[in-house]
């Protein structure tokens, strides 16, 4: 029989949290107070409970976060939170970004799962402190193969509907591109429209 069906929880188990009584100190409604296995008591939101959304009064999370940090003992370091931020928006739906991120499917690679593997990777790829991660494909996963360091400026070329373009192993979107070539950007995009090759896209000069 599912707990959910009860109205009073005091004395249920829901993973390491005990019901004591319904909490009639909170002002919002339907709060019961708990007692963690850890010795903490923690006021939670019925619905929380019964529906399995917290089972714990976040020792496990301090506890996991522990023991990443004695591990590398880099939880504070800005490349860790980049890692961090990056997986969260992949698979957390409860992050305000998921919804252009893991909502599309985009994920992580699972080579990047480790921290550490990912921070080498950042350092033989151009990492320092003024760039972000940036996926060279918007609609492609992070994965080594479709991500670099990129400026802001970059990153704002790099949009959804921007048009990637990839020549001579160099990978850029049409706005770079014209900048780099001096074309306006209004006659690459024409160029794209008449399904012109890349090379004749890249390569034919202004007239």
């Amino acid at each position: 029989m599912s707990v959910a069906i009860y109205n009073d929880l005091k004395g249920i188990r829901f993973g390491k949290l005990v019901v004591i009584e319904k909490d009639e100190n909170n002002k919002r409604k339907n709060y019961w107070l708990c007692k963690c296995d850890c010795g903490k008591n923690k006021s939670i939101f019925r619905g929380h409970l019964t529906a399995n959304r917290i089972d714990h009064c976040g020792c496990l999370s301090f506890q996991k976060k522990s023991a990443i940090n004695k591990t590398h003992g880099e939880t504070n370091t800005r490349l860790f939170k980049i890692w961090n931020g990056m997986r969260d928006r992949c698979r957390n739906p409860h992050n305000h970004s998921y919804s252009r991120y893991g909502g599309r499917g985009i994920s992580v690679c699972t080579e990047w799962s480790d921290f550490l593997t990912f921070k080498t990777w950042a350092l033989f790829h151009g990492y320092n402190d003024t760039l972000s991660i940036d996926r060279i494909d918007n609609n492609g996963n992070y994965e080594p193969e479709n991500c670099r360091w990129a400026t802001n400026k970059q990153q704002a070329n790099n949009k959804r509907n921007s048009q990637i373009i990839t020549y001579n192993d160099e990978t850029y979107s049409l706005s770079e591109w014209s900048e780099k070539l001096k074309i306006p950007i209004e006659t690459l995009r024409a160029r794209v429209r008449k399904n012109w090759s890349i090379e004749k896209i890249i390569i034919t000069p202004l007239r």
